[in-house]
């Protein structure tokens, strides 16, 4: 795999999303960025971590850190690779044994900010899942499938209202996708 390090940009509100925020990562260029949503107290958590300030209720990712830290925080690595066409999933790479343990999006850019671990992706989710970034405009293009229910049927809205009617459907394909996962936990449950 080719190894493309990507950078943490910070953590910001989506307007008209009060329970979501993105987290922005780019390449080191700063042309390509990576956006993953994630809920108010986990963006919260890493804008906290990495402002490098004395945790008073240390969490599990901060024990996880320090054991890291211990061997040397160049042995461990995140790197986000392709889902197939649903967007990118998160690993923490043991870079002598090349193990890998799958983490959530989040908690993977919580992990490296902490424990000061680079991220790296690939060109396959630089291609498939980024958009361009510019870092003097302060918007950012949100995955559909990264958008919590709520923020995904105002966007349907919009694109309705909009008359984007390919938009639209992409959206309704998302929605579909979620209840029929919904459908099918429930009947194995």
């Amino acid at each position: 795999m080719e190894k493309i390090k990507l950078v943490y940009q910070g953590a910001f509100a989506i307007p008209d999303a009060e329970e979501a925020c993105v987290v922005t990562l780019t390449d080191a260029q700063e042309k390509r960025a990576l956006s993953i949503v994630t809920d108010k107290p986990m963006a919260n958590e890493i804008k906290f971590r990495q402002l490098d300030k004395d945790v008073k209720h240390p969490h599990l990712v901060d024990v996880l850190a320090r054991m890291i830290c211990e061997r040397g925080p160049q042995a461990y690595h995140v790197v986000f690779e392709a889902n197939g066409n649903i967007g990118p999933k998160a690993k923490l790479v043991n870079a002598t044994s090349g193990s890998a343990y799958s983490l959530p999006q989040d908690e993977a850019v919580l992990l490296a900010v902490t424990a000061g671990l680079e991220i790296f992706t690939n060109m396959e989710v630089l291609q498939k899942f980024t958009t361009p970034f510019r870092k003097d405009v302060m918007s950012v293009a949100l995955p559909i499938v990264g958008l919590p229910d709520s923020l995904l049927k105002k966007a349907l809205e919009k694109a309705v209202e909009e008359e984007n009617y390919e938009g639209a459907s992409f959206i309704r394909d998302e929605m579909k996708r979620r209840q029929e996962e919904k459908d099918e936990k429930n009947l194995t449950d």
